[in-house]
């Protein structure tokens, strides 16, 4: 697949994407498929729910040229896009009308057995440290968990998309500086234009959500993506830059699990969420947010330098967890140049 078939594609579903956040936006109304506020919500307006179909649709789109051009890879892609079909047809549903957790939670790990294939397809993450097999189940495990704490962190306006957009566009840099498989460089900002055709209506003050329906489908195509690249040689990477995502949704399950509360159910504990109703706008955190990320990609950068060096890779590890606390402590504290005169 040629450099500007790419650019013409990526530029094609982001325009693509916008368009049709917007029609959702009238689509998801008309249906009445709306996210109402209630005790736990960040939202005061009622607001349609949903549209992170828009982003797998044009993901779908843009993957079509990928599956006629890589015949090398044609399978693992057929692979995933059936397990993409399945999460986002359960997390969909859940969206319109509840479904039970442990329905959801045997699609997520369908689609995670699936997807394990697919990261072993790109080699050992261990490198024969551990048995292949312990080693399949480790990364099914971590896909599920990824899944669902990618799905738990979208809990205000812009933070998922914002989230996205820097996750591929990192995982793209960490690829190519490996100089290894120019089809997931494409793959991940296929994700990244799609994305932000949703989010110029998903920031704040949204006008569309994205929903399970793109949270659980998205946080499974990123969590592929980092365990590849971890399977690849880049394990620090892979921790460090979803980093604020572990620290702030592992340490609230973790507090929860602890004090035998129900970690599958819905809350509004995350730092971002207690953020928001100390007063700072939406905006605002995921500023913030941005900021720290941009910070874990330059240390992610940085560690490439020293790779097969653990004790400077496990010091990068440690800066990145000093910078995502720090961060963790600021968020509440009120920066108008941050803000961005956002208003709800």
């Amino acid at each position: 697949m040629s450099v500007e078939l790419s650019i013409v594609t990526l530029i094609g579903c982001f325009i693509f994407s916008y368009f049709l956040s917007g029609n959702f936006i009238r689509l998801l109304t008309k249906k009445k498929i709306i996210a109402i506020p209630n005790s736990r919500s960040n939202h005061k307006s009622p607001t349609p729910l949903g549209g992170g179909l828009a982003i797998i649709i044009a993901f779908f789109i843009g993957c079509i040229p990928f599956l006629f051009l890589y015949n090398d890879a044609v399978k693992p892609p057929l692979y995933i896009a059936s397990a993409l079909a399945l999460l986002c047809i359960i997390s969909f549903r859940d969206d319109i009308k509840h479904v039970p957790a442990a329905i959801r939670l045997i699609a997520h790990f369908v689609a995670a057995i699936i997807g394990a294939f697919v990261v072993k397809h790109n080699g050992l993450i261990f490198k024969g440290v551990i048995d292949p097999d312990i080693e399949y189940i480790f990364i099914v495990l971590a896909i599920v968990t990824f899944v669902n704490l990618f799905n738990f962190m979208d809990g205000i306006d812009g933070i998922t998309g914002a989230q996205v957009i820097y996750l591929g566009i990192a995982i793209a840099l960490i690829l190519s500086f490996l100089n290894n498989q120019s089809s997931y460089i494409y793959i991940s900002l296929l994700l990244v234009a799609c994305t932000l055709g949703f989010l110029i209506y998903n920031w704040h003050p949204a006008r569309i959500f994205i929903g399970d329906a793109g949270s659980i489908t998205i946080g499974y195509i990123l969590s592929l993506l980092l365990l590849i690249i971890a399977a690849k040689g880049a394990w620090v990477q892979a921790i460090i830059l979803p980093m604020y995502y572990f620290a702030d949704a592992g340490y609230i399950l973790l507090k929860r699990a602890i004090s035998l509360e129900k970690v599958w159910q819905a809350h509004s504990e995350h730092f971002f969420q207690r953020a928001v109703r100390a007063g700072r706008s939406h905006a605002e955190v995921v500023v913030k947010i941005i900021i720290l990320n941009i910070i874990l990609l330059n240390l992610s950068l940085g560690a490439l330098y020293f790779k097969g060096e653990i004790l400077i890779e496990c010091l990068f590890i440690l800066c990145a967890l000093v910078g995502t606390i720090v961060t963790i402590n600021i968020l509440p504290i009120k920066m108008p140049l941050l803000d961005l005169k956002a208003k709800r």
